[in-house]
């Protein structure tokens, strides 16, 4: 008699937020419109000018 592996699946039921989360986490049936740039001050530039003037 020839023995077979047998898989065990599991299902994970998820909600309608964490479905979107991972289709957009994955790139997964969605598309991008639209990209913001985010701008943060650069402290460093800032001190090379203090030292430059002093």
């Amino acid at each position: 008699m020839k023995e077979t592996k047998t898989e065990q699946r599991h299902i994970i039921l998820i909600d309608g937020p964490r479905l979107a989360q991972l289709m957009i986490e994955y790139e997964y049936g969605v598309s991008t419109q639209c990209v913001y740039k985010i701008k943060k001050i650069d402290t460093d530039f800032y001190e090379e000018v203090d030292q430059d003037i002093v």
